[in-house]
């Protein structure tokens, strides 16, 4: 894998990682290389001005939340495979009935890949049998997850982009994180206190942090939104950076710079495609 890493780093044009720990292991197979930078991910490249929160966390005790929880189906061989599928699942159920009691709420299980689905059903129908309020599980699909996750109070997320679709969306967003991706995201929005390891989870840890963004939901939400709006922008131009070599045409000026940037989304998704094909 290793070495068809590095004939392909060494054969870019460009190339954009997703941070600086990931443009340090590129340095380190292809030493010397000059044209790789680091960047957000490009999920934020995208337009998120229509699908900004639509939640209530900051209402009344009465009002019923909408808790998310992002789930993901991880590999036998995995380091946090035993964390991940057995002991979250429990420490999950426990918590959100704790919170059932002192407070009325509906929960969504998403998956974010057909691999997902098993899992997400299993973990929805735990807590169906558990006497809590459960959505049906959405498929996943990128318009289906949009909506859904816009419509949250709060979202405890596994995926990655389960914390970037909330982030971007404004949704506050409890991170429980397998990997040390997770972690770069959350300091990077300057929310660690909202990123807890699952190798070291307890329903009570989790149960205060889900009381912690009820109560500051609204500051959180501007937060958040805040610092998407500049990673929206920082993306857009670096894949304007990325798809220079290849002559993709640039915006003029004087046309302002949300048409660029709604150029340069749109030549992010058609980069994706192109690469998912």
């Amino acid at each position: 894998g290793s070495r068809v890493l590095r004939g392909a780093l060494q054969d870019a044009c460009a190339v954009m990682l997703r941070d600086e720990d990931s443009a340090r292991v590129a340095q380190d197979l292809a030493p010397g290389l000059s044209t790789a930078f680091s960047s957000p991910d490009l999920v934020f490249s995208l337009d998120w001005s229509q699908l900004r929160s639509t939640g209530h966390a900051t209402h009344g005790p009465s009002t019923p939340l909408h808790i998310g929880v992002a789930v993901k189906s991880l590999p036998s061989r995995h380091g946090r495979f035993q964390d991940v599928q057995h002991r979250l699942p429990n420490v999950l159920l426990k918590t959100l009935s704790e919170f059932a009691r002192k407070r009325s709420m509906k929960i969504t299980v998403l998956p974010f890949a057909t691999s997902d689905l098993t899992v997400a059903r299993e973990l929805s129908e735990s807590f169906r049998a558990a006497g809590l309020t459960v959505s049906p599980v959405p498929t996943p699909e990128i318009a289906s997850l949009q909506e859904t996750v816009s419509g949250l109070d709060c979202l405890l997320a596994v995926p990655l982009h389960a914390s970037v679709f909330a982030f971007a969306c404004g949704v506050p967003t409890i991170g429980l994180s397998y990997d040390s991706k997770i972690d770069r995201l959350y300091r990077a929005f300057e929310l660690e206190r909202l990123c807890l390891p699952v190798q070291r989870l307890k329903a009570e840890h989790l149960g205060d942090r889900i009381h912690q963004v009820v109560g500051q939901g609204s500051s959180i939400r501007k937060q958040l939104i805040a610092q998407s709006r500049r990673m929206h922008k920082t993306t857009c131009n670096d894949v304007e950076r990325l798809l220079a070599p290849f002559g993709r045409p640039r915006e003029p000026a004087e046309r302002g710079g949300e048409n660029r940037l709604s150029s340069i989304a749109h030549q992010t998704r058609v980069c994706c495609e192109y690469a998912r094909n």
